[in-house]
């Protein structure tokens, strides 16, 4: 401004983007009393949130605060931002024809042992079912077997197998049955058998919903649980994959899970996966693994949170997720959820194997 502004602490005029509804620049005025920015479009009010720096700007009367610049790694210049914030790779998702939905068990259960989220499935089925519709093929990967079945082996305890015997909901026999005690063999109860006990439980009554869901916009599902071993091979991961793209053909979507009912051994397979580049353990490495054999154009993980954090303790979602970012330690992963096991490490780290095959993933909060 030519002339100094009687009250003025500070005046100042930039340039910005003003977003589709803006004027292309901004005004900033601040006083002792107000602070006013604008005009910023619709768009940009909405969808973006910033972190503001000054260099050697000063605020407030006798005491003034000084703001610095904080220097962004690997950013000089306008173009290295548009190498890293590439809008053509976003631009490119809605043509997805083969798309991978991985959903968590924190995503399809309200709360570790509370049951299955219904509302947020039945959103999930509504999209998933319009994709399939419109010509898509649509793969889902979902937990919350386990989850689902806590409710019913809530308590292992052999004194309460006949805990509602007495109940008038029984079936009444043609002919009188003698009314047995339950047996009671006192052991101890081992967890990872009680998790398996849950997941055989659980995952005939999360497909019975799943089934039941779908069947609401005539879209047929097939259920396919998948021991680790089966990805560890060649031959029989893409046996299982063939299965998948069988299905995809006829429209059916095809719904995997891990077969927690199940006891394998470990083994590291026979090389055509690098156990040390993806260690399959989870839903998470699996989706990872079926995507890449299947050459997915998109994978989209779904969590409980809003994306990848640099540090859980300032929750600023990360819009770009770089392999530097992952091998100069830029990132503390924080506490798996309740309900699951495989967490944001884990989704990351399949997030690394899809990229370096060729497979675009996103990972997104499926809670909103």
């Amino acid at each position: 401004f030519p002339s100094p502004t009687p009250g003025r602490q500070d005046l100042a005029t930039r340039f910005a983007d003003g977003f589709r509804y803006g004027f292309g620049a901004e005004v900033g005025i601040s006083t002792g009393k107000m602070h006013a920015r604008g005009p910023v479009g619709l768009e940009g009010l909405l969808s973006y949130k910033y972190q503001v720096y000054g260099n050697g700007h000063t605020v407030g009367g006798e005491c003034p605060t000084v703001l610095n610049h904080k220097e962004i790694e690997k950013v000089s210049s306008a173009s290295d931002i548009r190498a890293v914030l590439d809008p053509g790779a976003r631009a490119e998702l809605p043509a997805a024809r083969r798309i991978l939905v991985k959903v968590g068990s924190g995503v399809v259960t309200r709360s570790e042992g509370g049951g299955v989220a219904l509302a947020r499935l039945a959103t999930l089925v509504e999209q998933l079912a319009h994709l399939v519709q419109s010509g898509r093929e649509v793969v889902l990967v979902s937990s919350g077997g386990v989850a689902a079945g806590k409710r019913v082996i809530a308590d292992p305890n052999p004194h309460h197998i006949n805990k509602f015997a007495s109940s008038s909901s029984l079936p009444i026999p043609s002919v009188p049955i003698q009314q047995l005690d339950p047996r009671v063999t006192p052991r101890e109860e081992d967890q990872a058998e009680v998790k398996r006990w849950a997941s055989a439980t659980g995952q005939s009554k999360l497909m019975a919903l799943y089934d039941h869901l779908f069947g609401v916009y005539d879209t047929n599902v097939a259920q396919l649980l998948i021991s680790i071993p089966d990805l560890q091979f060649a031959h029989s991961r893409k046996a299982t994959c063939r299965t998948i793209e069988g299905l995809m053909s006829q429209g059916i979507i095809p719904i995997v899970n891990e077969n927690d009912a199940i006891c394998t051994d470990r083994t590291d397979g026979d090389g055509s996966i690098d156990p040390n580049e993806l260690p399959i353990t989870d839903n998470d490495s699996i989706a990872a693994a079926i995507a890449v054999e299947l050459k997915c154009d998109l994978v989209v993980l779904l969590s409980e949170v809003d994306g990848v954090y640099a540090d859980p303790q300032n929750p600023v979602p990360m819009s770009v997720l770089t392999t530097a970012d992952l091998e100069d330690g830029g990132i503390v992963f924080g506490a798996k959820s309740g309900a699951g096991r495989g967490g944001m490490e884990s989704k990351v780290l399949a997030s690394r194997y899809m990229m370096k095959n060729g497979v675009k993933s996103v990972i997104a909060n499926g809670i909103l």
